[in-house]
């Protein structure tokens, strides 16, 4: 793997722009999830912990685990919350069969290369009865959203990125480094790794989620992405520096300061049938 790829360098960054956004996810996750307070939680990609966090909020009798292959991540997450906190990732989850009662993994079936070995690994962790969730970028519908700003600073994040790198060997890279980001955009396609996965009462939810940032705090989100991390890791410190202050002047003269983000997100759960064998 690259070493692009790997959280730990942006570890610090990605706490500060993305833990506060993805609390609500966590939340609605939890909620879809997590029926008991006792039930074993397992949170596979924990990241920095914002899933566990809710998770432990809710589980007060019982355990959470959270996994993730970046130290730098697992020491953030257990500055969130009190979890035992463990380097791996699926498949490969260092657990027995029937471990768990509850299975999270929050916007991390699209990094692996093959997904249907990583949701295997999960649902074999889980007793009988026991309830997956996971979670992709991706809408449910066609309805209209209203996302301008954040197209618009896309748009200037890209087209100024255009200058410095070769956009389209970048493109090549981070569909690389994450392979199902658009595949599990449909909900359609999030369903039938389910159904793959031999989960049952499957069902997938549609959310959209809204928050007013700075601008600076925006392109803080950015810099912590795949594409960010690729750019950075293409260029000179000098270099990123120009870049990183080219796109803050083209945004301050283009869109109004804070902008409203727009974040659309599939959450799929399902349940394993009591015959199914670990």
């Amino acid at each position: 793997m690259d070493r692009w790829h790997s959280y730990d360098a942006v570890a610090g960054e990605y706490d500060r722009s993305w833990h506060p956004a993805f609390e609500p996810v966590a939340r609605d996750l939890v909620d879809l999830t997590v029926s008991a307070p006792d039930d074993a939680v397992l949170d596979v990609g924990t990241g920095t912990g914002v899933v566990a966090a809710a998770a432990h909020a809710t589980v007060d009798r019982g355990v959470v685990v959270g996994v993730d292959p970046s130290v730098a991540m697992l020491r953030r997450a257990r500055a969130h919350v009190a979890l035992a906190a463990v380097g791996a990732r699926a498949p490969g989850l260092p657990f027995p069969a029937r471990t768990f009662d509850v299975v999270a993994a929050n916007l991390v079936v699209s990094h692996v290369p093959r997904y249907d070995d990583a949701l295997a690994d999960m649902v074999r962790t889980l007793r009988p009865g026991g309830r997956l969730g996971v979670t992709a970028w991706g809408a449910l519908d066609d309805g209209p959203v209203d996302d301008t700003d954040q197209r618009a600073l896309t748009e200037i994040w890209k087209s100024t990125a255009a200058h410095f790198v070769d956009v389209h060997a970048g493109e090549e890279e981070v569909e690389a480094a994450i392979p199902g980001e658009a595949w599990f955009g449909d909900p359609a396609r999030l369903r039938a790794a389910l159904v793959g996965a031999r989960l049952r009462s499957i069902e997938v939810h549609g959310r959209v989620y809204r928050r007013e940032l700075s601008l600076h705090d925006a392109l803080a989100g950015y810099d912590t992405s795949f594409w960010g991390r690729y750019v950075r890791h293409a260029l000179s410190a000098g270099e990123w520096t120009r870049f990183s202050h080219e796109v803050a002047a083209t945004a301050a003269g283009a869109l109004p300061d804070p902008i409203t983000r727009v974040d659309q997100l599939l959450i799929g759960v399902g349940k394993k049938g009591y015959e199914t064998r670990p």
